[in-house]
Formats: C-alpha cells, sequence, structure tokens
C-alpha cells in the first residue's frame, strides 16, 4: 500500500528530481496548483510542466512581485522546497545576498516572468516574503 504523500516525496520528488512538479501536483486547497484538465504525457511532460509553471506563477496568490514596495511574495510552496530547486536552478551570477535555496528559487521563477519584472528579480535588491497558503477547500477543482 502507497499513500499519495508516499508517492510525492519518495518516488516523484525523488526519483526524478524535478521541481516543476510542485506546480503540477494538486491537493485541492485553494493555494494548490490548478489540476490541469488533461493526463500528464510522457511525450509533452516537459512542456506541460512549464504551462503549469507558467500558469502558476501568474497568479497574483503565488507570485506578488511589488517593485515600489521592493519586496516578493512567493507561494510558501517555495519555502517548503527550496531544496528541489537547487540541482537545475542555480544562477551563474548571485541573486543579491540570498541563500543559495531561495536564489535557486528566484531563478527559476525568473524564467517565467516578463523582463522588465526579470531585471527587477536579478537585482537582488528586495525582500523575499512568503504568502499564506489558503488550505481550504478548492471546490472549482
Amino acid at each position: 500500500d502507497m499513500t499519495l504523500d508516499y508517492i510525492e516525496h519518495n518516488i516523484l520528488r525523488a526519483k526524478f528530481k524535478e521541481p516543476r512538479i510542485h506546480m503540477a501536483l494538486v491537493c485541492a486547497a485553494m493555494s494548490c496548483p490548478h489540476l490541469r484538465n488533461e493526463p500528464y504525457d510522457g511525450s509533452r511532460l516537459g512542456a506541460q510542466l512549464d504551462e503549469q509553471s507558467n500558469r502558476f506563477l501568474s497568479s497574483r496568490s503565488k507570485l506578488k512581485i511589488t517593485r515600489m514596495d521592493k519586496a516578493i511574495h512567493l507561494s510558501p510552496i517555495f519555502k517548503w522546497f527550496a531544496q528541489d530547486f537547487l540541482s537545475q536552478y542555480v544562477p551563474k551570477q548571485a541573486i543579491g545576498k540570498h541563500s543559495k535555496e531561495n536564489q535557486a528559487v528566484l531563478h527559476f521563477v525568473a524564467g517565467y516572468l516578463n523582463e522588465p519584472y526579470q531585471q527587477f528579480l536579478m537585482t537582488g535588491d528586495f525582500k523575499l516574503k512568503y504568502l499564506n497558503y489558503d488550505w481550504s477547500l478548492n471546490e472549482q477543482m
């Protein structure tokens, strides 16, 4: 017998080392990624994970950038699983004085932003904050 938690942490995350999976795994809470209306397909998986990441990061409830306040507000998913981004997303140049884990997350996020926001993010001159996670049931799923 296996639980969904076991499959997520001991199989998917451990075996595939693919941080975009966090934009695809859905727990049905309001702050979770949206459920796709199609199954994941091995031949298109990379594109599907990119679509999910783009969709996730385009939601102001998952990512909010306030340049005037010099703050980036991220989903706590990026705090909980920051280690998962280290293997693929550590930037070549440091992003401010943020930790290596946070730099990897920020480099990942930058890949889904338009150029002005990418430039702001890559300066590192901001406070990194985390949004509240809404565990209430997403009845739209």
